[in-house]
């Protein structure tokens, strides 16, 4: 899959969404919602982002993202991947830095689609 073609998907889910408005975690989380996609912000630490309720795990979400979008560091990605791969979600949007050769191979060896680029750049 192109990124072309995963930016057309509609339903996002934000790993590492944060209510500090200057941070990449909200402010992808408020380019998706610009973008009239459903946006889900995934992130144990806050209750809420933005006034939308924040999900501890991929599993709480209310429906199946089409896309992952990535926002946190590489060494806690995996255990995303994992839950998200259980779940069936096979698109991950890996936002600079939130990535490293060998959380990209995991991905495409289980069978999911890896894009490395930002969000903010891209839509």
């Amino acid at each position: 899959m192109s990124i072309n073609e995963m930016k057309e998907k509609k339903v996002w889910a934000v790993i590492g969404a944060t209510e500090d408005r200057e941070k990449f975690g909200n402010r992808i989380f408020r380019r998706l919602l610009d973008r009239k996609k459903t946006v889900y912000p995934v992130n144990p630490k806050y209750p809420q982002v933005e006034g939308y309720t924040c999900y501890k795990s991929l599993a709480e979400l209310p429906e199946k993202p089409e896309v992952l979008d990535m926002v946190i560091a590489p060494e806690y990605g995996r255990a995303y991947v994992d839950e998200a791969l259980r779940l069936g979600i096979r698109n991950f949007w890996f936002q600079p830095g939130s990535h490293s050769p060998e959380l990209l191979n995991y991905v495409r060896e289980q069978g999911g689609v890896a894009v490395t680029a930002c969000v903010l750049v891209e839509l």
